[in-house]
């Protein structure tokens, strides 16, 4: 007789990511629950199928409030979610299943287990969702706010649009940790100013007669195969020059592009295939998307911290470029 493991290495990985980012927020996490434990669903709407795996499947994590409701779940997809089609169709019952109960399901890889400067994208992806139920309630005080001010000035559509969106603000306002210690190096070393670093020493360089400034240029995005996408960002490198009437003249030192794809429908199948045996309803096979994330803004976030890891890899390389001519 023997003990047996409790975790495989990427399961735990997972684990004591979870663990941290959920340490003394109200929320707990727990490994291998039964979906019926989890899940509370009509089983007369359910197929012979999707019944079994209620009855026979679990979740790898589950993550519960102090109420103890669950808020979503995790699940963790090795390589034989893509390979084996049994696999496969039992992937899309469980998001089915999660659809009916109103359960947000994060499906992850290994990739998302990778650290990018002591920062990897579950952990970004969990603290996101911390900070959005910590400050929902704002956000939906400022957008009632703003919406009863522009109906009260009678404003028009235009004018709708001019209003920045509160959920937009704080989206930008929740970067990838790893971009923002990157733009402060960048800053510290080079003086290049971004939109990641401090805003006191933002508006401090800004006001200097001549700095270095990286944003964003250009955006891009395409469908790659089923249910994936790639967007490009590219970004430029310029210094600015504040001349005697107080406008700037902006000079091109550097040009970088990157490029990120991702799943925004998961698990990959063939739709046209399973509709044509119809044995699954396809159209919801995706899950819920988890409150304060979708797949668009992270890779968005992800493409900045690539483009700044780039451009101090070339900063190194090519220190006399940023010297002004």
């Amino acid at each position: 007789m023997k003990t047996k493991r409790l975790f495989n290495t990427s399961a735990y990985k997972t684990s004591r990511i979870l663990e941290r980012v959920f340490r003394e927020t109200g929320f707990r996490v727990y490994p291998e629950l039964a979906l019926s434990m989890v899940l509370d669903v009509d089983r007369d709407s359910l197929s012979r199928q999707e019944k079994n795996m209620l009855n026979s499947g679990s979740f790898d994590f589950v993550v519960y409030n102090e109420e103890s409701f669950p808020e979503f779940a995790v699940e963790f997809d090795g390589p034989d979610h893509q390979t084996y089609e049994k696999t496969k169709q039992a992937d899309i019952r469980k998001n089915l299943l999660c659809c009916k109960a109103g359960l947000p399901l994060l499906r992850i890889n290994d990739e998302f287990l990778t650290e990018y400067e002591k920062s990897s994208l579950l952990e970004y992806v969990a603290q996101r969702f911390v900070d959005w139920r910590n400050g929902k309630e704002q956000i939906s005080q400022d957008e009632s706010e703003i919406s009863n001010f522009l109906a009260e000035t009678g404003a028009s559509e235009e004018e709708y649009e001019d209003v920045m969106d509160p959920q937009i603000m704080w989206d930008l306002g929740h970067p990838f940790p790893a971009s923002l210690e990157l733009a402060q190096v960048l800053y510290s070393t080079y003086g290049i100013v971004s939109s990641h670093i401090d805003s006191e020493l933002y508006a401090t360089a800004t006001a200097l007669p001549q700095f270095l400034f990286f944003q964003r240029e250009r955006m891009g995005a395409e469908p790659i195969g089923l249910y994936h996408y790639k967007v490009e960002r590219g970004y430029e490198l310029r210094r600015m020059t504040r001349e005697t009437s107080g406008k700037y003249q902006s000079e091109h030192v550097h040009f970088t592009s990157v490029a990120v794809s991702y799943q925004w429908r998961l698990p990959t199948v063939d739709v046209e295939r399973l509709r044509a045996s119809k044995e699954l309803i396809i159209e919801n096979a995706h899950g819920q998307e988890l409150p304060g994330i979708s797949m668009s803004e992270l890779a968005d976030h992800f493409c900045d911290f690539l483009a700044l890891n780039k451009l101090r890899e070339w900063t190194e390389h090519n220190p006399t470029a940023l010297d002004a001519k």
